[in-house]
């Protein structure tokens, strides 16, 4: 499943965050984060980062990384 918003996952089927239980959200987070630590160091760089998000603004992905070390 894609994160298509705030509540929702997925464009193609609408689903309340609420509606599924706590570990299943863990799970699919799990899965998107790994999806996107391409070398599993459990850190997504700037680079994995645009990887995924290539026309994120690079403002919006310099916003994520709170502490300055490059890594997200």
């Amino acid at each position: 499943m894609v994160f298509a918003g705030p509540r929702t996952f997925s464009r193609r089927r609408q689903i309340s965050l609420s509606a599924v239980p706590a570990d299943q959200r863990w799970a699919q987070l799990k899965r998107q984060f790994d999806t996107i630590d391409s070398d599993g160091d459990g850190f997504i760089t700037h680079a994995e980062f645009t990887e995924h998000f290539p026309h994120l603004p690079a403002e919006a992905i310099g916003a994520l990384d709170g502490n300055a070390d490059g890594r997200r």
